[in-house]
């Protein structure tokens, strides 16, 4: 853990002030936070995790017990929904576009100069919940804490992946839970949440 230099400008007078600002150097960046949002919608979507554990135990193209499964689908010419098109969330644009995505964007301050600037779409919230893959790139506030609700969960493809990598907060954890539950009951939901 560092000290001070290397700090975002608006820590900088803390250490002048005697006051520590830990952080951690070449940790979390807004590339990493991008790439690994990445890695969890390939290894979610493309179900690595699984056929991984299949090939662990001498299964083909199965799961750890075995039981095969269909082929994951393209992510070419599916649909990404971004929630939220700062610097991470276009990050996450590109990508998705580099798989040949249709990449769509929705925040409650998003306007269509900056989704045309990045390239992408802008749509209402109902419409980007249900893409094939959703993944959240918004700072928690009083304004975004549990902006993604029931609803939104329940508007989603059986198929679709949602990735959290910003904060656990912007999840309505009933909502989530109430989800989850669902999902138990034969409705798939993938929720891979990394913080």
């Amino acid at each position: 853990m560092g000290m001070a230099p290397g700090l975002p400008r608006r820590t900088e007078p803390a250490p002048r002030r005697g006051i520590p600002v830990p952080f951690t150097p070449g940790g979390p960046s807004k590339a990493s936070t991008a790439e690994l949002a990445w890695g969890l919608i390939l290894a979610a979507s493309k179900r690595l995790v699984q056929a991984d554990a299949g090939t662990r135990r001498g299964h083909w193209r199965g799961d750890a017990g075995g039981g095969g499964y269909p082929l994951p689908a393209n992510l070419a010419g599916e649909r990404l929904g971004l929630v939220g098109l700062g610097q991470i969330g276009a990050r996450a644009a590109r990508a998705g576009q580099a798989f040949g995505m249709d990449v769509l964007a929705w925040s409650q301050s998003l306007d269509d100069a900056r989704a045309a600037e990045v390239g992408v779409r802008r749509v209402t919230k109902e419409e980007l919940f249900e893409t094939s893959a959703v993944s959240l790139h918004l700072v928690l506030s009083a304004r975004t804490r549990g902006i993604v609700a029931a609803a939104d969960l329940a508007r989603m493809r059986p198929d679709a992946v949602i990735v959290n990598t910003a904060r656990a907060g912007l999840v309505n954890q009933q909502a989530l839970i109430d989800a989850l539950a669902a999902w138990l009951d034969g409705t798939p939901i993938r929720l891979v949440n990394a913080r």
